[in-house]
């Protein structure tokens, strides 16, 4: 198994940036093209939804299909249920900061997928990550 942390502050309330965080899925195939193929919510039950994405990661096509638990506004809990990297856990924490919101998200990478991305092609894989971590900053302040 590999992990990764991303840690950032975003200039606006956790709310917003938990708000932005809910409504920026659907969006990503028009903010990441060259990563995000698909994205949607297949089933919303409460504070629980399922989501589908196609993506690649360091010239690798990976479909899933993750289930969220949401703490709003404070927290996201994810695993992947079906697909590439099943297993894999992910966590996205949102806490008030002087600046604004303190974001972190927490990757646990599980499978082949996870050997390969975490492993075989790391440096590729978190340089992928902090671009996109940076563009998603931006495109939630810009919104809040």
């Amino acid at each position: 198994m590999t992990s990764r942390t991303v840690s950032m502050v975003v200039r606006a309330p956790p709310e917003r940036v938990f708000q932005g965080w809910l409504e920026a899925g659907e969006r990503f195939p028009k903010l990441y093209p060259e990563k995000f193929l698909t994205y949607k919510v297949v089933e919303q039950n409460g504070n629980e939804r399922t989501t589908y994405c196609e993506e690649k990661w360091a010239g690798r096509r990976l479909a899933y299909t993750t289930k969220q638990r949401l703490f709003p506004p404070d927290r996201v809990e994810g695993e992947i249920i079906e697909g590439a990297g099943k297993g894999s856990l992910e966590t996205w924490t949102f806490q008030r900061a002087a600046e604004g919101t303190r974001v972190q998200f927490h990757i646990r990478l599980r499978g082949l997928e996870g050997f390969v991305l975490g492993v075989l092609m790391r440096r590729r894989f978190d340089r992928e990550l902090d671009q996109m971590s940076e563009r998603w900053k931006a495109a939630i302040e810009a919104a809040a």
